[in-house]
Order: structure tokens, then C-alpha cells, then sequence
């Protein structure tokens, strides 16, 4: 991923690079051994191409077949702002939001 995005780089003027945000776990079960021992790899040895550690999109963020009947929340625009779910995404894009536009002045 490092090398795709350098090899862009190369060919784009100063103005136009391509900046890593940083990689996100995803589908974590953090109270898992597997998973947490996998992050806490990830974070020893690239931290500084990581998300922070706090900001994570756990296994509670995915979302079922949108074509089943009856399926409860409708849409991902219909989950209620308690729900662990929103609250995770929630931070991330808060997080995504200010390094792309907090960057700017």
C-alpha cells in the first residue's frame, strides 16, 4: 500500500499528493485474544501509519443483507445515535473529517 502510494506521488506535483489518512482496523472483536494480540502487532510495528488506537470499527458496525424482510435498521441512516454502532462510526468520520479538512486553511 505504502509503495502504490509513493509510486503515485511520483508522478503528481506538490499540490496534488496523495496523503495517507491511515490504515483502519475493521470487523474487530476487541474482547477477543486473537484480535487484540493482531492489533496490538499492528500498532507495534507500523504506528505511525495507523489510526489512532482508540478509533476502530468493530465487528458491531456491519450491517446485514439490506435485502432481507423485516431487517431492523431499515438503512444505516436509521440507527439510533445511542447504538454502538453510530457512536464507533461516528468518531471515525469525525477523525477522517478533521485530518482532510482540518489540514486546510
Amino acid at each position: 500500500m505504502l509503495q502504490i502510494i509513493e509510486s503515485e506521488n511520483f508522478t503528481r506535483s506538490d499540490e496534488s499528493q496523495v496523503n495517507l489518512i491511515g490504515f483502519l482496523p475493521n470487523k474487530v472483536r476487541i474482547n477477543t485474544n486473537l484480535h487484540k494480540g493482531n492489533l496490538d502487532k499492528l500498532y507495534s510495528r507500523l504506528r505511525a501509519q495507523m489510526f489512532p488506537e482508540t478509533i476502530y470499527l468493530p465487528q458491531s458496525t456491519a450491517f446485514p443483507e439490506r435485502d432481507l424482510k423485516g431487517i431492523s435498521p431499515r438503512t444505516v441512516f436509521d440507527i439510533q445515535k445511542n447504538h454502538a454502532a453510530y457512536i464507533h462510526s461516528k468518531t471515525l468520520g469525525d477523525y477522517v473529517h478533521k485530518q482532510i479538512f482540518g489540514r486546510r486553511g
